[in-house]
C-alpha cells in the first residue's frame, strides 16, 4: 500500500492541536505582544510610571530589554500566525522560541531584581516588578504546555 508524504503526517488533531485550542493560543500569544509594546511605551514616555527603581544602574539595565523582548514579541507574533493558519509544527517551533525566550528574560530579570532588592523597594514600585516576573514565566509556561505535541 503506497502512502503520500501528506496521509504520513499527523494532522493538527493527531498532533494535540484543533481550532479552538489554536485561536486561544493565538489570542494570547497577541496578548502578550501588545502588552510588551505597551509597557515599552509607557516606559518610554511615562518611565516613572513603571521604574521600581531611579538608579543609573537599574535604568541602564531596563534599557537593555528592549531588543530582548522585540525578539519575544516576533516570536509570539509569528507563533500566533501559524496557530491561525493551523500549521502545527510552525506554531510548535514557535512557541517552543517564545517560552524559552520568556524563561530566559525571566531568569535575568529575577536575578537582577533579587541581587538588588528591587522587590523589596518601598512604594509598590516592587511589587509591581514581581508581578512582572511572575506573568513572564506564566505565560512562558503556558506557552510551552499550549504547543502542539507530536
Amino acid at each position: 500500500m503506497e502512502h503520500s508524504a501528506a496521509t504520513l503526517a499527523p494532522s493538527p488533531a493527531q498532533a494535540g492541536w484543533n481550532r479552538g485550542r489554536a485561536r486561544a493560543t493565538a489570542a494570547l500569544c497577541l496578548t502578550a505582544a501588545a502588552v510588551i509594546v505597551a509597557y515599552w511605551a509607557v516606559w518610554f514616555t511615562d518611565r516613572p510610571l513603571l521604574a521600581s527603581s531611579t538608579t543609573r544602574g537599574y535604568l541602564d539595565f531596563e534599557d537593555a530589554f528592549p531588543l530582548a523582548d522585540a525578539w519575544l514579541t516576533a516570536a509570539l507574533l509569528l507563533a500566533a500566525a501559524a496557530c491561525l493558519s493551523d500549521r502545527a509544527a510552525a506554531a510548535r517551533l514557535w512557541l517552543t522560541v517564545a517560552a524559552g525566550s520568556g524563561v530566559y528574560l525571566f531568569s535575568m530579570d529575577v536575578l537582577y531584581d533579587l541581587e538588588h532588592r528591587i522587590w523589596f523597594t518601598g512604594g509598590g514600585a516592587g511589587v509591581v516588578e514581581a508581578v512582572i516576573n511572575v506573568l513572564t514565566l506564566a505565560m512562558s509556561l503556558l506557552l510551552w504546555r499550549l504547543s502542539p505535541r507530536r
